[in-house]
Order: C-alpha cells, then structure tokens, then sequence
C-alpha cells in the first residue's frame, strides 16, 4: 500500500501495470479504486508523453527518484496538468505521487510545442 498521503498515488510494476493506489488517486482518476487497480501507465499519459514516461520508469534504478511535469488524463478523460515524484523501489516497479498543478482541461491529440512538457 503506498504510504499515507493527501496527494495521489499510485504504485506501477516494472511493466508500468497499476498494482496499487490510494483513495486519492482514485478521486483523481475518477474511478473506483478497485478499476484504478486494474489500469496501466499508457492509461493517464497523453499520447505525446507516453514514451518519455515508459522510458523514464525503464532507465530508473533502486532508489533513483525523479521530478518532473506533465499531462495526467483523469476525470472525463479531460487533462490535468501534474508535478510528479517518481521513485523506482527496491521491491519493483516505480512509485509516482501526483500533485495537480491546473483544472482538467480538453487537449488535442497532438500537442502543440508550447504545450509538450520539458
């Protein structure tokens, strides 16, 4: 179970499959905590983002902890922009805790430069 907090969290395993999360994290997603757990990374990234995230989580060793921004697809599959704290456990798998930096916002399929997270 991923540590007590008031911001979402959900933990991944090596092959970026949900295995655990907190009641937050549901509320952000806007699903019981039952499906959440059932989701995967490719779930909550834009597509434009997905392969810098896959790629983030693949090159992390134990330990290594990250910070970084991006487009999160939560609530009515609309976007929120996040911070996220991600670290690769020594157990397996890679845990991110979310902290919602905007309101969810409609993005287009393809994001324009000045949208595109760093």
């Amino acid at each position: 179970m991923p540590h007590t907090t008031t911001n979402p969290v959900i933990v991944y395993d090596d092959a970026g499959r949900v295995t655990d999360a907190n009641p937050a994290a549901a509320r952000l997603v806007g699903v019981p905590l039952e499906t959440l757990r059932r989701m995967h990374v490719r779930d909550f990234n834009h597509p434009d983002e997905l392969a810098a995230s896959e790629a983030r989580m693949r090159t992390m060793r134990v330990g290594d902890e990250v910070h970084f921004k991006q487009w999160f697809r939560c609530c009515d599959r609309r976007y929120m922009r996040v911070a996220v704290t991600g670290i690769r456990r020594g157990t397996g798998g890679y845990r991110a805790e979310y902290v919602p930096l905007s309101e969810p916002v409609e993005l287009p399929d393809r994001l324009p430069g000045d949208l595109r997270s760093a």
